[in-house]
């Protein structure tokens, strides 16, 4: 009875106390109260927005001494089956070669 209360407590207090996440362990950090949203103004920017560029072809020596190695691509795969087509199955004579009978059913009532 005590130890599971001893555990209860422990367990309490583990919960209550704040997590790792919530705490500035570096340098320093900022403090949330301190943080202010501020538009910027971009009205009067100097540089024009960034845009993709293609990066120059470059060649070295080590880049030519090197082969190109690519990737294996993925081929294919064609599945096949085991069983008959529906051309090359038997037809419906095929089991009265082997003189096979069935039983006969009994009239319904």
């Amino acid at each position: 009875m005590r130890a599971s209360l001893w555990a209860a407590v422990l367990a309490g207090l583990v919960l209550a106390a704040p997590a790792w996440g919530q705490r500035a362990v570096t340098f320093g950090g900022s403090e949330p109260a301190r943080i202010v949203d501020r538009p910027v103004n971009t009205s009067n920017a100097e540089l024009p927005i960034a845009q993709p560029q293609r990066a120059p072809q470059r060649s070295s020596f080590l880049t030519n001494l090197l082969p190109r190695l690519k990737l294996p691509a993925a081929r294919p795969v064609h599945g096949f089956s085991q069983f008959p087509t529906p051309s090359n199955m038997p037809g419906p004579n095929y089991l009265k070669q082997f003189n096979i009978q069935f039983p006969q059913q009994p009239p319904r009532k």
